[in-house]
């Protein structure tokens, strides 16, 4: 019988028991039938997509209902999923047309925006990727994996020193925060250029102490603990 509950949740309780029971075939032909019955629900589709996925199926999960979904019902969860399958089984330019689009109906989706320069990398499309990345951490500074990314890929462009000088810089400030409880630039993770130091020629010095000591994080220890400012009262006298 076609699986009709009342509400997502219920799907999602429902996926997690079968999964956990390993009854997942038997779930894939209740959520295929509740698909071709009621071809409009975006949480049915995405389910049978997610079963057909963990029996290590993707190639069949873009079969059924999940693209007339993604284009019926504008649900951006739908369009991104659709997007993971299609990463999933070797074809990036498609991702990244699904993943533009889960961007377009919910531009506060970090994830998608992150796959489409991770598709670009594997086409190797690099510079595009990289333009791209710098982008995304406009919008979304606190993805971390996004700073890690875009320093790969300037390594890969052969622009080693500005992903080293990058890299020093981020270290450098890190360390500061982890003995003065604050970053130069805070957030941590924030590190752009809407988002300045609060001490440029500081953040600068210690990112040299980093790079002309080849990136000794001792280096960098010593010469915080051994400044004038860390010798300071943290209270006013």
């Amino acid at each position: 019988t076609a699986l009709d509950p009342g509400s997502a949740p219920s799907i999602d309780a429902w996926f997690a028991a079968a999964k956990a029971s390993g009854g997942l075939a038997a779930m894939e032909a209740r959520l295929a039938a509740s698909a071709a019955a009621k071809p409009g629900r975006a949480e049915v589709a995405m389910r049978l997509v997610d079963a057909r996925v963990e029996r290590g199926q993707p190639e069949r999960a873009e079969e059924g209902s999940l693209a007339r979904v993604a284009a019926l019902t504008g649900d951006s969860r739908a369009w991104q999923r659709r997007g993971v399958v299609l990463q999933e089984t070797g074809r990036e330019e498609e991702a990244i047309a699904a993943f533009a689009r889960a961007v377009e109906l919910s531009p506060g989706d970090e994830v998608s925006d992150q796959r489409i320069a991770n598709c670009l990398v594997k086409l190797g499309r690099d510079a595009e990727a990289l333009a791209h990345y710098q982008a995304h951490l406009l919008r979304f500074p606190h993805v971390a994996v996004s700073w890690s990314n875009a320093a790969i890929t300037l390594c890969r462009l052969d622009r080693d020193r500005e992903a080293l000088e990058f890299f020093a810089k981020a270290v450098a400030n890190r360390y500061w925060a982890h003995f003065f409880g604050r970053g130069i630039v805070a957030p941590l993770d924030d590190m752009r250029i809407t988002n300045p130091p609060s001490n440029p020629a500081l953040l600068e010095a210690l990112t040299v102490i980093v790079t002309s000591n080849g990136y000794s994080l001792r280096a960098l220890s010593k010469a915080i603990v051994t400044s004038g400012a860390y010798r300071l009262a943290s209270e006013p006298v």
